[in-house]
């Protein structure tokens, strides 16, 4: 009687983590993961002079140039430092609960009269996948401190250049004007977005940029308080999962004495654009190691 036995060669598949680096506050966030990369906010801390992080920046003009990384205000929705009636506007560092404790923090606005809108929150990443990336999958949480006798509207943006923009108005959301200035929501209101862009062309290296842009319908003027939070970016090549040099069986002749392993034989097996790790499965009789140690019916 003979035994045989089949090796198939190590199957590696390389999950990439996240490098959530970049040039410093001010700078594009480096990206080199396709699992979701997210950012709620809460590493602002409790300061009116919060530095915004790394990515993200605010403007008065929809241009990623000219920015500024650090907000100018901090108010929450109770105790001390809610903000009602007459108040400072700016970029401000709202707290879900006490401007001064709660770690649940978002970046958003409240224009005034002297601080106008239209204002722009931005987000820059550069893509160091090591391949292109032809699709974005976003989300984030609208959220709504304080009402405003003002009506006012985000509007959402994507481009290549941080410059020129193209609309994703799945991304947009209007909020109706309220009676007056001096409601607080706590916890905030929250609205969920979630916004697919296609066919993109993002080489690897390459820099992209989003815009979320806040305007009063008519003027600035007993603005509501409105920010953004829970944003979760995920890169895409939009390639299928493919196994290339597959195995159907065994080739070649195992010869060997009963009681006696047989020599190894030893197949490749890669993939590109994987899910999940390759599977293999030793047909009956056989057994199967991705490093020539570990034997089994099957080896991942």
């Amino acid at each position: 009687m003979k035994l045989n036995r089949l090796l198939k060669s190590c199957v590696c598949v390389l999950a990439a983590c996240a490098a959530l680096s970049g040039g410093g506050a001010m700078g594009q966030q480096s990206i080199s993961t396709t699992n979701a990369v997210t950012e709620d906010f809460g590493g602002l801390g409790t300061s009116g002079a919060a530095t915004l992080p790394t990515g993200f920046r605010v403007n008065s003009a929809a241009t990623w140039t000219g920015g500024t990384a650090v907000t100018t205000q901090a108010y929450g929705t109770t105790g001390a430092g809610v903000v009602t009636g007459t108040s400072s506007g700016g970029t401000v560092n709202w707290a879900n609960g006490v401007t001064g404790s709660a770690t649940d923090r978002s970046i958003g606005f409240l224009t005034t009269g002297s601080f106008t809108s239209p204002r722009n929150l931005l987000y820059a990443f550069t893509n160091n996948t090591g391949g292109p990336v032809t699709t974005l999958s976003l989300s984030w949480n609208f959220e709504k401190s304080r009402s405003g006798s003002r009506a006012f509207d985000w509007t959402f943006f994507h481009g290549e250049d941080g410059t020129a923009w193209t609309a994703a108005t799945d991304g947009n959301q209007s909020y109706p004007a309220d009676a007056a200035n001096t409601t607080i929501s706590n916890p905030p209101l929250s609205v969920t977005k979630t916004v697919s862009l296609t066919g993109l062309n993002i080489a690897s290296g390459g820099t992209y940029y989003l815009r979320w842009a806040l305007a009063g319908v008519g003027g600035s003027t007993n603005g509501q308080g409105l920010s953004v939070d829970d944003f979760s970016i995920t890169l895409g090549s939009g390639a299928a999962p493919a196994i290339t040099n597959p195995v159907a069986g065994a080739t070649g002749v195992f010869t060997t004495t009963y009681g006696v392993a047989s020599a190894v034989q030893t197949f490749s097996v890669s993939g590109t654009d994987l899910t999940a790790p390759i599977v293999a499965t030793a047909p009956a009789g056989f057994e199967v190691a991705n490093d020539g140690t570990t034997w089994g019916p099957t080896a991942s």
